[in-house]
């Protein structure tokens, strides 16, 4: 584990169990909003670069770029995602 981080696989494991669904699922964008959720989690949580976010969850740079940018702006101030976000950081950072 990265000192002071969460890691990748800590973040993928709760959200999975958060929206009842594998990791692999969840890397493959099948569930978008837990797919986005996870991206923004490790892009905020974790060292990882917008190409190493890339890789993992299988899509371009600038695509997670422009993803990151519509959650924040867009869905990120909606109530739900909010909750959720917290939650998910309130169990991974209550560690």
């Amino acid at each position: 584990m990265e000192k002071g981080y969460i890691t990748v696989g800590e973040i993928l494991k709760a959200v999975a169990k958060h929206y009842c669904l594998s990791e692999e699922a969840v890397i493959g964008g099948h569930a978008k909003d837990a797919t986005m959720v996870a991206i923004y989690l490790v892009n905020v949580h974790t060292p990882r670069s917008l190409s190493e976010i890339g890789k993992l969850f299988k899509v371009e740079k600038f695509a997670v770029a422009k993803r990151l940018c519509r959650f924040k702006q867009g869905q990120l101030k909606q109530r739900r995602y909010q909750r959720t976000v917290r939650a998910l950081e309130k169990k991974l950072l209550g560690k």
